[in-house]
């Protein structure tokens, strides 16, 4: 997922999924996101700050990749 924000979305997603890989490139939006998805018990959720632009080889290859405003 490209664009974390509130994390909403995300935990949605990590419901959904088996691992959902989250950046973000607003660092506060982040820092904010990161516990809630650990308030809400969602594990399989990984949050990285910066703008997606050159990838996120780490963990790549993807099965899907959604980008959100």
């Amino acid at each position: 997922e490209i664009g974390t924000g509130s994390g909403y979305q995300t935990a949605v997603l990590a419901l959904l999924a088996r691992r959902v890989y989250s950046l973000e490139r607003i660092a506060e939006l982040a820092r904010e996101a990161i516990p809630r998805m650990r308030q809400l018990g969602l594990d399989n959720v990984k949050i990285q700050v910066f703008d997606g632009t050159v990838g996120w080889s780490e963990w790549a290859p993807y099965d899907r990749i959604l980008v959100t405003a």
